[in-house]
């Protein structure tokens, strides 16, 4: 007899998939000062990092959006978070400033990516729980957010910026557990 395996529903694993992506891209506020002193950077460089991620992250939110439909929503949602983990755990090994502006740039890809077709699947619970399955991918965001700078500020303390290393094996734990369970969901077959 063939057992039924229980599925996670794909409204919540887009917010974890949220506290992933916002767990990578958090790090570098608390990298700024450490990058200041090891790379010799100027505020005005450490400002252009923060614009790359940011502009990065959401002015390309729409092009992703567009490939998303018409591609298959669960590999940008899945892939997408190792995208940006890989590359936002380069950040504290880079001695480069271009490299890192670079690199801080193809991470911001993958949030890009990750957060239009994630919303979309968060809103698309049953009609009467939409609000707070949408409000539980925010909180989880914001979780993230919220637990990257501990984390990194914690791992800091003992390896400076190689604290960044952690984020790879964060991502990389949610990419799998999306992926082994989003390629199972009826919802997630297109």
């Amino acid at each position: 007899m063939e057992t039924k395996r229980k599925l996670i529903p794909a409204q919540y694993l887009s917010g974890l998939g949220h506290f992933a992506i916002e767990f990578g891209n958090n790090a570098l506020p608390v990298l700024y000062p450490l990058l200041i002193v090891s790379m010799g950077l100027s505020y005005a460089q450490v400002g252009a990092i923060a614009f790359v991620i940011s502009a990065g992250g959401t002015l390309t939110q729409p092009v992703f959006g567009y490939l998303s439909d018409r591609w298959n929503k669960r590999n940008f949602l899945v892939f997408s978070i190792a995208w940006a983990g890989f590359f936002m755990g380069l950040v504290g090994v880079i001695r480069s400033y271009w490299l890192l502006v670079v690199v801080v740039g193809l991470a911001s890809l993958g949030s890009a990516a990750f957060h239009p077709p994630a919303a979309v699947v968060a809103a698309g619970g049953p009609r009467k729980n939409s609000g707070a399955t949408v409000a539980i991918f925010s909180v989880n965001g914001a979780l993230g957010s919220a637990i990257s700078p501990l984390v990194i500020g914690l791992l800091v303390a003992g390896t400076g910026t190689k604290a960044t290393l952690v984020i790879p094996p964060v991502a990389l734990f949610f990419t799998l557990l999306l992926y082994s369970q989003l390629r199972a969901h009826p919802a997630m077959q297109a």
